[in-house]
């Protein structure tokens, strides 16, 4: 990406001595300038893997809170369902405790009964 430059108007070898100092100054300024432009271009390159990182960290984080929730909902409706077991369970238990207690006096009335 080197450049030309051309002066011209000047005569001598003072004019001379100027316009190659100039030229030279241009073209140091000229690859300094290509060399920022690489930097530069490393600099967005890296930009944009930083960004891509930060999406693909953002997708993951997004996935877990749904698996989060998703687990929260299946351990809610599991504890609905224990409960309803365990009400039918107590609902069960009581039935029984009912017909021991009538079993125990139907016992007490036939021995009481002689």
């Amino acid at each position: 990406m080197g450049s030309v430059v051309w002066a011209t108007g000047v005569s001598g070898s003072v004019g001379q001595c100027g316009m190659i100092s100039i030229a030279k100054k241009v073209s140091e300024l000229i690859l300094e300038r290509e060399e920022l432009e690489g930097k530069l271009a490393i600099v967005q390159g890296n930009y944009a893997k930083s960004q891509e990182r930060v999406f693909a960290a953002e997708a993951t984080i997004a996935e877990r809170i749904l698996d989060n929730e998703n687990q929260i909902s299946d351990a809610e409706r599991l504890i609905k369902q224990r409960d309803g077991e365990i009400i039918a369970l107590n609902a069960k238990l009581h039935d029984y405790q009912q017909k021991t207690i009538a079993h125990k006096r139907d016992l007490s009335a036939v021995r009481y009964s002689y």
